[in-house]
């Protein structure tokens, strides 16, 4: 019974002596445009926060290929990177504090459309000192692609009271309007040139 004992005391005190250390973690995030255009080539930085001695790091890069094309990547601060499903860098040497480790450049596709956005984000964030591992979390950033606005900001009506303004020209910016004693208030109405553009300045006055 003692030997039993014995040799299970040893196999635990084995497996502990082989299994990898882990030192303390780290934390990451990305950086870079927030909104873009369409067709636009863009640069994403990745960081980490809160490092020591980092030598290597690899994690998951995780974006809509339907909405983004990836471009090209490069390593920084001294690592060099391999990027495609993941992200993996090396450096001969380790760094520690907050410092980037990578850049992406992503295109927008055909299918990335104003008035949408995408995030792109890094999971299973892993790193190495050359000795232990260290364990990072991941982040993310939201692209987003605006409506642009509208270049034709002319109107195609302008009614006070219902009764369309006299002399209207698109061209026009002041009118003088005529009315009764006693009014104390008009109904302004517009019509916009182009229909996704908004009107201020309308209404009871």
């Amino acid at each position: 019974m003692k030997v039993k004992l014995l040799i299970s005391t040893i196999i635990i005190a084995l497996f502990m002596a082989m299994s990898t250390a882990t030192a303390a973690g780290f934390s990451t995030s990305i950086t870079g445009a927030g909104e873009i255009s369409s067709g636009q080539e863009f640069t994403l930085t990745f960081n980490v926060n809160g490092g020591s001695n980092i030598m290597g790091i690899s994690a998951k890069l995780n974006y809509d290929s339907s909405k983004l094309t990836l471009v090209s990547s490069t390593g920084t601060n001294g690592y060099t990177a391999t990027v495609g499903s993941s992200i993996v860098v090396d450096n001969t040497a380790g760094r520690s504090g907050n410092f980037s480790f990578a850049t992406i450049n992503f295109r927008a596709t055909s299918n990335f459309t104003p008035g949408s956005s995408t995030t792109v984000s890094i999971s299973d964030v892993g790193g190495s000192d050359g000795t232990s591992d260290i364990v990072g979390s991941g982040s993310s950033k939201t692209v987003s692609m605006p409506v642009a606005k509208s270049g034709n900001n002319s109107l195609t009506s302008l009614m006070v009271n219902g009764t369309n303004v006299s002399g209207f020209n698109a061209g026009t910016t002041s009118y003088q309007v005529v009315v009764e004693n006693g009014v104390t208030a008009v109904n302004i109405t517009a019509t916009s040139a182009d229909p996704s553009a908004s009107i201020s300045g309308t209404g009871s006055k």
